[in-house]
């Protein structure tokens, strides 16, 4: 009778512990919870892999991304085509975490004081992104497989092996991380003389799964191949420095545990398999190596990944492995591995303990009326959830211009999701954004897609990058491609609208100069007025290629000197820059690339690159070897020009012939004085000369951009001056924000007194100089 009560007593904790746990997880995950379309840099990308799951493009040929098909588990973003086979698949998530974190604590090594206080801290623990949840499948299934020989050990591992083949159709990093913790899995059941089914379990259902979401088997292996090329090359293009503190923090807590986790290893008599024991360090150790490479290779809030992986580790060492006393000197770590993300997130974004605890419970009855009505009514929560993402479509495509294209478009700035929104034929090349596209193999993907007949009608087509890279490094290595089979046809808020030619320009790239350089050597550019593309040969010694995989390589540094005395400097990526990119003219803008595209390189807007210099972070003459190659290749500007003649062009040459005025007699001083779409920035307050000498009337373009207005900008407005002398010939004060008749561009046209030569242009602040972002659209002398 007593063995019966005490097993019901195990059942009814198991059950009850289950339940909260996989509610905390639930609540954290919200798996039925899928965000429409946006239109931010991430959500584009989301869109995008939503689009192309959608439209049944091939993942692997057509779309090379660490997102596949099933991508909606971990972005959360609504996916048509596919709604409830990622529902079902999302809810699986909370459930398997939860029930399989139940089994290891109820394993009954740590006491009851201590399993409590786990689940305390699961449930304070800042669960931000959605990596955690995914990466920690194949650690939990491992941990089960490897920890007992019971049937229930058995069923949770093989479970959590089909689950991790699932989600790795969702988020490619959990790949590598389930095949290394179901090996060890794997391992442990043949020394135990049972069958190994881990791997076997997660490759079924990965190929099950991948077939089950539209893609056709054959596509399979060239999903697994793109999917590493695209994570080979992210530690070089992709890494950000952070904070050294909290670096060095999170490599002290790591060491401590590892040292905790050694302790227990080889000092606990429970541990006395060495096989065991190597295979247990195993799983640990792959989810931490893959939990630092996510968290601060990228070294932002990324950063949280790592610290959620170590408190989920430290957790699960203290249920499982560290007895009575050491399960509290792990509960200690874990709580020190929880403070750091709350430290980030207040920082960051105001978020503490407390409005965290806050919002997990507002958000539990929405949650629990969506599982209510996707249980009674599926049928609702999909209409729902179509009515939101159709709403979401009608703000975000208004006002994108995209519409009236008809033929296939690409968008090259991230913004993808602005095409999708207005419901054009979006084409993607297969990288999709243009900061992906980072080494040899993606480039050469992205070139073979545009030189072949599947390249897009239209290319939406504005320069410029992320973390300070050159702006011409956007697809930088086919922009001569794009300057021989597209031509400018229109403008649209996002960027130009390139056309595809009928006929291309042929032979564009005419001789090649190359230059044996080294690191830290300034290199002079060749003189020349046409355009001129740079391609960089640096080599990696074989510590760089490990330090590429343990962690990231020294970053790279591309210093420019142009002909009116500005030096910049840019974040160099080795791989991309080794295919290519445009070096000079400088092309900032939209205008920049009108001009340079059709061979009009004659204009003070441009600047022109003089000299070059690479330079690296420290230890690089570990990473790389210090001889370093430079090719510079002229493109011809005479067949630009000749090929590049309609009517939008013209426009854009009048446009640029207004200014000259203005940049002939004022040097470009970055921030607040620039070329941008619109004509010159002359961040208020700014005093601009105009030379006048024998004219008699000047008309002027002005006014403030709408990002000072719009979207949060708080501009109280600026005012616009013209003066001869003393004189003061125009005093116009333009406050759109409250104006409507200000926001769009303004015109007047003055007589100029006899005898003037010169005269000034001003832009004064309005009450503050915040957000003035004034500028002067253009000058035309009479």
């Amino acid at each position: 009778m007593r063995e019966n009560i005490n097993i019901i007593s195990r059942f009814v904790a198991f059950v009850s512990t289950a339940v909260l746990i996989v509610l905390i997880f639930y609540l954290k995950f919200k798996p039925l919870h899928f965000n429409p379309i946006g239109g931010n840099l991430d959500e584009s990308w989301q869109a995008a892999l939503a689009y192309a799951a959608e439209k049944g493009l091939r993942f692997g040929t057509d779309i090379a991304f660490t997102g596949g098909p099933l991508s909606g588990i971990y972005t959360r973003s609504f996916q048509n085509g596919a709604p409830f086979q990622l529902a079902i698949y999302s809810l699986a998530v909370p459930i398997y975490i939860g029930v399989s974190l139940t089994h290891l604590l109820q394993k009954n090594i740590a006491p009851l004081t201590a399993r409590v206080l786990i689940v305390a801290l699961i449930g304070i623990c800042p669960f931000v992104q959605k990596d955690i949840f995914l990466l920690s499948i194949p650690f939990f299934a491992a941990m089960s497989g490897v920890s007992g020989t019971g049937g229930a050990n058995r069923a949770i591992s093989v479970s959590g092996a089909v689950l991790a083949g699932i989600v790795s159709l969702s988020k490619f990093s959990v790949f590598p991380l389930a095949i290394l913790c179901l090996f060890a899995a794997d391992l442990s059941d043949l020394k135990q003389r049972r069958l190994p089914l881990h791997l076997a379990a997660m490759g079924l259902a990965f190929c099950v799964a991948f077939i089950g979401s539209g893609q056709d088997k054959s596509q399979i292996i060239p999903f697994i191949l793109s999917s590493l090329e695209v994570s080979s090359g992210y530690s070089s293009a992709m890494s950000i420095p952070g904070r050294s503190r909290e670096l060095a923090a999170y490599l002290g807590a790591s060491l401590a545990f590892i040292a905790l986790l050694f302790y227990v290893t080889l000092n606990d008599g429970r541990w006395r398999d060495v096989t065991r024991k190597l295979l247990i360090s195993l799983i640990f150790f792959a989810f931490l190596f893959i939990g630092f490479k996510a968290g601060f290779v990228r070294h932002d809030l990324h950063s949280i990944i790592a610290w959620n992986v170590l408190t989920v580790a430290v957790l699960t060492c203290a249920a499982t492995m560290c007895g009575r006393r050491l399960s509290f000197v792990a509960i200690l770590l874990a709580i020190a591995s929880i403070i750091p993300p709350y430290i980030l997130l207040s920082n960051e974004a105001g978020r503490s303990l407390l409005t965290d605890t806050g919002a997990l419970v507002r958000d539990a009855n929405e949650e629990f009326s969506l599982l209510k009505i996707f249980t009674v009514a599926p049928e609702q929560w999909l209409a729902d959830l179509q009515n939101t993402q159709t709403s979401a479509k009608a703000r975000l495509g208004e006002n994108s211009g995209l519409q009236k294209y008809q033929g296939t478009i690409d968008v090259v700035p991230s913004n993808q999701s602005l095409a999708i929104a207005a419901g054009s034929n979006y084409h993607p090349r297969p990288t999709i954004q243009e900061y992906t596209t980072y080494n040899s193999k993606l480039i050469a993907r992205n070139r073979a897609f545009f030189q072949g007949e599947q390249a897009p009608d239209y290319l939406v087509f504005a320069p410029g990058s992320i973390d300070g890279r050159h702006p011409a490094s956007a697809e930088g290595s086919l922009w001569p491609l794009f300057f021989s089979r597209y031509e400018p046809v229109d403008e649209q808020p996002q960027g130009l609208v390139l056309a595809k030619r009928t006929t291309p320009i042929t032979n564009l790239e005419a001789e090649t100069v190359s230059v044996e350089a080294s690191i830290d050597r300034e290199v002079e550019v060749p003189k020349d007025d046409a355009p001129l593309m740079m391609a960089v040969h640096v080599q990696p010694r074989l510590l760089g290629k490990i330090m590429d995989i343990l962690y990231r390589p020294p970053g790279t540094q591309l210093t420019v000197k142009y002909d009116d005395g500005a030096i910049i400097s840019y974040r160099l990526i080795p791989e991309m820059a080794d295919a290519g990119f445009l070096l000079s003219p400088l092309v900032n803008t939209t205008s920049d690339y009108v001009l340079v595209s059709t061979g009009r390189t004659g204009y003070p807007a441009l600047r022109r690159a003089r000299s070059v210099k690479i330079t690296m972070g420290g230890g690089h003459q570990l990473a790389y070897d210090d001889k370093i190659r430079i090719d510079f290749t002229r493109l011809d500007a005479a067949k630009l020009t000749a090929s590049n003649k309609n009517a939008f062009i013209d426009s854009a040459i009048r446009k640029a012939d207004s200014l000259t005025p203005l940049l002939r007699e004022n040097v470009l001083k970055e921030p607040s004085f620039i070329t941008i779409p619109e004509g010159v920035l002359a961040h208020a307050p700014m005093s601009l000369h105009l030379q006048v000498a024998g004219a008699s009337k000047v008309s002027l373009a002005f006014g403030l951009r709408t990002g000072a207005w719009q979207n949060g900008g708080a501009s109280d407005g600026a005012c616009f001056l013209v003066k001869a002398g003393d004189q003061v010939m125009m005093n116009r004060c333009l406050n759109p924000k409250d104006v409507e008749a200000d926001r769009p561009e303004q015109t007047v046209t003055l007589d100029i007194p006899k005898g003037v030569s010169n005269l000034t242009l001003e832009t004064a602040c309005g009450v503050s100089c915040g957000w003035d972002w004034a500028y002067w659209g253009g000058v035309y002398i009479e």
